[in-house]
Formats: structure tokens, C-alpha cells, sequence
């Protein structure tokens, strides 16, 4: 059985009477579209079961619609018994690169193998790096980056270029204190382990 050819824009247009051009512009969603010729064109774009051409498009507008995510590393650790706080966040940040329209390529890095040109490989439109003060020499790699115009946001510690994210941790901590104490406790206890990174 031979495998069916990819159906392009060219054979929506035939099939919707309608210009190559037109298709184009009534899949992307651009104006200039009559509301009834987008609605037919659509309508054979899911007959025909289209998808679009993500290399065609990423030449056409020299984005990749994916964000690489970094996620720093020892050398020595177990990539599945990483910091949970990390997997959750790692977790938000796929939903919230999915809301916006990207998709996550996720690198777990050591400081024996670290890599960020993404965005020169064509790989993703930026990076965002996420790991402690314990990974300065992978921080380090990025800032050095980062200061060749790469597109990079680190969560955590980062170091100069990087545009950094970070939680409000004093803050927290005093509001969880407050609200304890509010509570009526007047003695509490911090759990956590040693050394804290």
C-alpha cells in the first residue's frame, strides 16, 4: 500500500476555489480573509486531513516555535531523582510554553556536557536554564552565551547577561511565619535537608 503524499495549499485552493495565497492567509488567521471563504477553506483543510508543513514554515518566518529548557545537573546525579521542586516546575513551564503556541525540547546538563546553541542549530527560539548556585560552571557556559545575543532566561541562580526569574523566597518565608504565628504557634520549625542549594 503505498503511503498517501503530504496534501498541500495548493490542493486546498483547487478544492475550496479559491488562490494558493488565500489558503495561506486563512490558515495562519491573517485579516483580509472573508469570514465565508475562511470557513470553506478550513472546512477542506479538515476534509482533506491537513496539516501544516512545520519546515516550510520555519523557513518562511525563521522561528522554530519551540523554547529549549535547560534543566543543570551534577555529573554524578540521577536524572530521575532530580529535585522535585524542579519536575514541578518543569511542569508549568510546559503548559505555559503549550498556551502560548510552543513546543519544550528538555536537556537535562552536567558540566561535562553542556550545550546551548539552539538557537543557531535552529533548534528553538530561546532557552530557558533552570539550577542552582551548585551548577556555576553550566551558568557560567550560558552567561558566556548569553553575551553572544542568544536568547537566554535562567530560573534560580544565573549570572550576569542572563535574564533572570526567581521565587520571592524571604517573602514567603515570612508570610508563612506570620500566618504560624497568627495561628497561635510560637515556636516553628524549618524542615529540610543539608546542604540547602
Amino acid at each position: 500500500m503505498a503511503l498517501r503524499s503530504r496534501v498541500t495549499s495548493f490542493e486546498i485552493a483547487e478544492r475550496a476555489g479559491v488562490s494558493q495565497p488565500t489558503v495561506s492567509r486563512a490558515l495562519r488567521g491573517m485579516p483580509g480573509v472573508h469570514p465565508e471563504t475562511r470557513r470553506r477553506v478550513l472546512e477542506v483543510a479538515k476534509e482533506l486531513c491537513y496539516t501544516a508543513d512545520f519546515n516550510a514554515s520555519r523557513l518562511r518566518t525563521g522561528r522554530t516555535q519551540t523554547i529549549a529548557l535547560v534543566m543543570l545537573c551534577r555529573t554524578d546525579e540521577d536524572r530521575a531523582r532530580i529535585n522535585p521542586f524542579y519536575q514541578a516546575l518543569l511542569g508549568a513551564v510546559a503548559a505555559a510554553a503549550a498556551d502560548c503556541g510552543y513546543s519544550l525540547l528538555i536537556s537535562f546538563q552536567d558540566p561535562d556536557h553542556l550545550f546551548g546553541e539552539y538557537e543557531t542549530a535552529g533548534l528553538a527560539d530561546g532557552i530557558i536554564v533552570i539550577g542552582s548556585s551548585a551548577h556555576a560552571l553550566g551558568w557560567r557556559y550560558f552567561a558566556d552565551l548569553a553575551e553572544n545575543n542568544r536568547t537566554i532566561v535562567g530560573w534560580g541562580c544565573g549570572q550576569g547577561p542572563i535574564q533572570r526569574v526567581r521565587t520571592a523566597n524571604a517573602e514567603g518565608g515570612r508570610m508563612a511565619t506570620q500566618h504560624l504565628h497568627d495561628m497561635g504557634s510560637r515556636k516553628p520549625v524549618i524542615l529540610g535537608c543539608e546542604p540547602a542549594i
